[in-house]
């Protein structure tokens, strides 16, 4: 295995259930974290009163997406963890955040192609707490397309991830105010459906509104090898699209669509730093946006006020991880925390092979 930093590197190969068996193996000890963090600690001593509720859940799953509860079963049995709580580990909306955090820019060069990319921040200590992996899954033929994705350990989310086929996404948590059914499937799984089966951003979309959707709502910017490059706004279970084919996207967290502007369920205070970032990259919108590779890993670096790489201080959150997935290439360049002082390392989807590009 060959890590990026803290973040563990890890390979699945297989039928759903042998890379979900795998995965928990390789990602046991995080896995563990997982559950004793704060976020997570309640669960495995209320799984088993949820019952009824994660029983009528894993009945969706099975019927809707077997594959999938195949490897979520292998998750659990690898892991050495209850099934009832990898499924609540898959499921449960955490409360809104209050503060922002991820910052997901596109870019669709003349020369690279489509560059999809983010700075994922979060409280210092997040990730000694949440330890993430950059995971690699290669099904058997029949069962899907092989990904890369970074992701929470025990998470089988298909969003932060690339396919073989080149398309790519990237999320930042905004939370929304519309109800929704409890029992139905999770969109960071549907969104992993979606990467398995999906060649383009057309059909990632499909899928994506083909279910009822729960969890959490989230901006996704989006892309693929032959050029389309757009930025879903799901407030769940809505489902809206903006910006589309634009040559410079950009999301913070918060909806911007005019019909749920307000249905982030974050107060004002609340979106003061998200609102602050959108600024920031209007500006360099307006004034000298990006054009390549280069020009994107500095703005991921920046430190003009508001800019991406988080520090702590008035922006509260640091940057733990940033990321970009190239399209044409189907290469992934991922820095461990701030990438104003760690180089990317390259990982490739074919080979996975993993080299630092020159400085």
């Amino acid at each position: 295995m060959r890590d990026c930093g803290s973040i563990k590197y890890i390979e699945c190969h297989g039928n759903p259930y042998e890379m979900g068996y795998q995965y928990g193996m390789q990602a046991k000890q995080e896995i563990a974290k997982m559950f004793k963090s704060d976020s997570y600690k309640w669960i495995l001593s209320k799984s088993a009163k949820a019952k009824t509720y994660v029983r009528k859940l894993e009945d969706n799953i099975a019927k809707l997406l077997p594959e999938l509860h195949e490897e979520l079963k292998g998750i659990a049995d690898g892991s050495g963890q209850d099934s009832y709580a990898i499924m609540l580990l898959n499921h449960y909306p955490l409360p809104d955040d209050t503060h922002g955090r991820c910052t997901p820019i596109g870019l669709v060069s003349r020369d690279e192609g489509v560059l999809i990319s983010k700075n994922n921040d979060g409280n210092p200590g997040d990730k000694e707490k949440h330890p993430f992996v950059i995971r690699r899954s290669v099904p058997d033929k029949g069962f899907g397309l092989p990904m890369i994705q970074v992701t929470y350990a025990g998470w089988l989310s298909g969003l932060d991830a690339m396919n073989t086929a080149g398309l790519a996404n990237v999320h930042a948590s905004v939370g929304s105010v519309f109800p929704r059914n409890p029992c139905d499937i999770d969109i960071g799984l549907v969104a992993y459906h979606a990467m398995r089966r999906s060649e383009n951003a057309k059909d990632f979309k499909a899928v994506l509104w083909s279910f009822p959707l729960s969890g959490k709502g989230f901006n996704i910017l989006i892309g693929d090898a032959s050029g389309w490059a757009s930025v879903i706004e799901a407030a769940v279970p809505l489902l809206l699209e903006r910006d589309c084919n634009k040559k410079f996207l950009y999301a913070t967290n918060h909806y911007t669509v005019e019909c749920i502007r307000n249905s982030d369920g974050r107060t004002p205070k609340g979106k003061e730093i998200s609102t602050y970032r959108l600024g920031y990259l209007k500006w360099v919108e307006e004034t000298n946006p990006p054009e390549n590779m280069k020009d994107l890993k500095n703005l991921l670096s920046s430190h003009d006020p508001w800019a991406p790489c988080g520090h702590g201080g008035p922006r509260i959150m640091e940057t733990l991880w940033s990321i970009i997935f190239n399209s044409n290439t189907k290469s992934v360049f991922l820095a461990d925390n701030t990438p104003c002082t760690n180089k990317y390392a390259r990982y490739d989807l074919k080979t996975a092979d993993k080299t630092r590009p020159p400085a």
